[in-house]
């Protein structure tokens, strides 16, 4: 069975979105187990809410019709009391989805209470494994940062190549890239800052980094870098 790629799941508590561990990576057996039966619980009810809306306008028609009856018997002189029998089988419809409803809605809180304690028991292991998986990706962020790096370096020689070609009497000296970027919004800026910048908010994500960390960050990030 594939994966549910989704970051965040509909239905929970008070109309608040749950996450999807699996969109992340993780498989958590137990709460993908719970997240799967809350899902569908949620799609049970979103079919019964369009259900009770379709027996809400029924009942309404079948109201309007049965008045329109009796306007045309008082016009005709006949003053006939309608049967009532559509419109209370209706209403009796009606009442079983609203059971139903208020049955699922139920299923759907306890599900959800279920979730909320098994996050509470299984905290600590899950925020441990968390915590791994941000470091290795902002591991990859570095690497990525000096992947773009190369490229741009890259970029710069074959447009400083192109401008000797033009001009080949000229000293050939390529840079390492552009040093600024312009922009609409705010102006031109420094690529260095934009760089370290990114490097900052992926160090911002990654909590309580060991200063162990930034000594071994070299060899991580070449794992994940060119070969």
């Amino acid at each position: 069975m594939p994966k549910n790629t989704q970051p965040s799941l509909p239905g929970g508590s008070g109309g608040k979105k749950l996450p999807n561990p699996q969109a992340y990576g993780f498989t958590w057996n137990d709460l993908d187990k719970l997240l799967g039966t809350q899902q569908r619980i949620w799609r049970d009810s979103r079919q019964i809410s369009g259900e009770l809306v379709a027996a809400e306008e029924e009942i309404r028609s079948l109201e309007a019709r049965e008045i329109e009856g009796m306007a045309g018997g008082i016009l005709s002189g006949r003053s006939e009391d309608p049967d009532g029998k559509p419109p209370l089988k209706a209403k009796s419809e009606h009442e079983k989805l609203k059971k139903k409803s208020r049955a699922v809605q139920l299923a759907l809180d306890k599900t959800n209470a279920e979730i909320y304690s098994l996050v509470a028991a299984r905290r600590e292991a899950w925020t441990s494994e968390i915590k791994e998986e941000k470091e290795q990706s902002y591991y990859r962020l570095l690497a990525a940062i000096e992947r773009l790096k190369l490229c741009l370096g890259e970029l710069a020689g074959l447009d400083a190549l192109q401008r000797w070609l033009e001009r080949p009497n000229r000293s050939f000296s390529p840079t390492s890239g552009p040093n600024e970027i312009s922009t609409w919004a705010h102006g031109d800026l420094r690529m260095d800052q934009i760089l370290e910048g990114l490097e900052k908010a992926g160090a911002d994500l990654v909590e309580e980094r060991s200063p162990l960390m930034a000594v071994a960050a070299p060899s991580e990030v070449a794992k994940f870098g060119p070969s």
